[in-house]
């Protein structure tokens, strides 16, 4: 009984390994500054984007003029990785105009933003005078630059200050009761806060014709929340793309999670990396606030003048906040887990024979007589 219950339990443990590894598998979220892959066209050999994490075969890239391309062949000893085109993203419609607009929309209740830093120590050479700080990195003030620009607009937001170091394959575990103790005020959505470790020309930016840094949004696939968390991704980028072009890179869908598992509305923002100076991405984070809270709430927000461009109002009547896309996706996803672990349960307590016993001919009755 002891041996047949031990080999009941696993293929339990397989399946729960391969659930808990696409959970984990965000750890692998670093790499050293000198160690990014470079991603190309199948076709046209060009150069799609760099990136300072690892690449696997299924991982999808929207680059910044909306093309979707899937990774389908890695060189890991090399670093390089191949992708194919797939389709054009339609991003939400997001509409703007010169002249004066309606008054914003009501305010909703839950105005609340969460905003954490996975890898606390990541700082910005120029500025910092490195690209790792022991302690609070230099990405925290480009986190209070954020705070400090969303509250201008009334939301209420919750930046915390907790650190997960060493930055190493365990920050992501150490970062979810952080990320927890945010959910727990139920905010509208929530950004781990970044910043990348390639080249500075891949981010050099300008807004408000000051120095700034581009910003790439990472999305984990591999769980429950992803297109909810799409959502939110096209919304941000539709809305920043009518606001401050060019501003939103790329979005990156990695294989893993990146802790996105725990709520829907989550997302990865990248903004500048090591080598830009950290007053650059303080300044995209100033004006950045401007999009999480049209992307998140709606209402519409006025645009100054730049590069001989007058000012506009931007407006979006579909907040990401009340947006259901993705929900019932999700759920299923987690009752088919629910199902599995349930099914397992049983095969532990009762073994595969007396499972079959209690359950095969209900089975067989519903799927139709078997031959014998």
């Amino acid at each position: 009984m002891r041996n047949k219950k031990i080999k009941a339990v696993i293929p339990v443990i397989f399946i729960l390994s391969m659930i808990f590894t696409t959970i984990v598998y965000a750890d692998d979220w670093y790499e050293k500054e000198d160690g990014y892959y470079t991603i190309y066209d199948q076709t046209s050999n060009k150069v799609l984007c760099l990136i300072a994490a690892k690449v696997s075969q299924g991982d999808e890239y929207v680059s910044d003029d909306n093309k979707l391309y899937e990774v389908i062949k890695v060189k890991d000893k090399n670093h390089i990785a191949y992708a194919k085109y797939k389709e054009e993203i339609k991003l939400p419609e997001i509409s703007s105009t010169k002249q004066e607009a309606l008054a914003l929309m009501a305010k909703q209740q839950n105005r609340i933003i969460g905003i954490y830093h996975t890898h606390s120590d990541e700082s910005y050479v120029p500025t910092d005078g490195t690209s790792s700080i022991n302690g609070k990195g230099g990405i925290y003030k480009v986190g209070d630059a954020l705070t400090a620009s969303l509250k201008k607009d009334g939301v209420q937001v919750i930046h915390r200050q907790e650190l997960h170091l060493p930055h190493d394959a365990g920050a992501y575990r150490r970062s979810r009761p952080t990320n927890k103790k945010i959910l727990q005020q139920a905010p509208a959505a929530v950004f781990d806060v970044h910043r990348d470790a390639i080249p500075s020309e891949q981010y050099d930016f300008k807004v408000n014709g000051k120095p700034a840094t581009k910003v790439r949004i990472v999305l984990g696939q591999k769980n429950q929340n992803i297109e909810k968390n799409k959502n939110l991704a096209y919304k941000l980028k539709a809305v920043a793309d009518e606001m401050y072009p060019g501003m939103i890179k790329d979005i990156y869908i990695g294989k893993g999670n990146y802790n996105q598992d725990m709520a829907p509305n989550s997302a990865l923002l990248e903004i500048g990396t090591h080598e830009n100076k950290r007053e650059a991405a303080e300044n995209t984070a100033n004006v950045l606030g401007n999009v999480l809270t049209v992307a998140v709430f709606g209402g519409q927000k006025q645009v100054a003048a730049e590069n001989g461009q007058p000012s506009k109002i931007v407006k979006n009547t579909e907040p990401a906040q009340t947006d259901n896309t993705g929900t019932s996706g999700g759920l299923l996803i987690v009752l088919g887990i629910a199902i599995v672990l349930g099914v397992g349960y049983l095969f532990i307590s009762n073994s595969g024979k007396e499972l079959r016993s209690k359950f095969g001919d209900k089975f067989s009755s519903f799927l139709g007589n078997r031959k014998k």
